[in-house]
């Protein structure tokens, strides 16, 4: 179970995977956010347009999930 889909995916895919390849960077993390968010995304939580979160989250607290990840993947 997880908080954010994004986190569940990304843990499930470093697990099966027992790699970090298959996972995005930070880098590529905020990217994806960017583009999702200029082409008129909304946050799942706080309805609004044009911010940089996630199902209510700072795209700071999506990153430093994103990281914890990847170190539990990393050694695993």
């Amino acid at each position: 179970m997880c908080a954010v889909s994004n986190w569940g995916g990304y843990a499930l895919a470093g697990a099966v995977a027992n790699s970090v390849d298959c996972l995005p960077s930070k880098e590529e993390e905020t990217e994806i956010l960017r583009k999702v968010v200029a082409a008129g995304a909304r946050d799942g939580i706080l309805r609004v347009q044009g911010g940089m979160t996630v199902d209510g989250l700072s795209l700071e607290e999506n990153l430093d999930v994103l990281g914890k990840i990847q170190d539990l993947v990393k050694n695993r």
